[in-house]
């Protein structure tokens, strides 16, 4: 029972990383855009 709470409090942890990977690479990226215009 413990074990698969902590893979599961794991498994959370490195899910939302992964998500704030993907939204923070498309956001650097514009911020880097938008820094070339002005």
């Amino acid at each position: 029972m413990l074990k698969s709470y902590s893979l599961t409090m794991i498994g959370s942890k490195f899910s939302r990383a992964v998500v704030a990977q993907l939204l923070f690479i498309p956001a650097a990226y514009y911020v880097a855009l938008f820094a070339e215009m002005l």
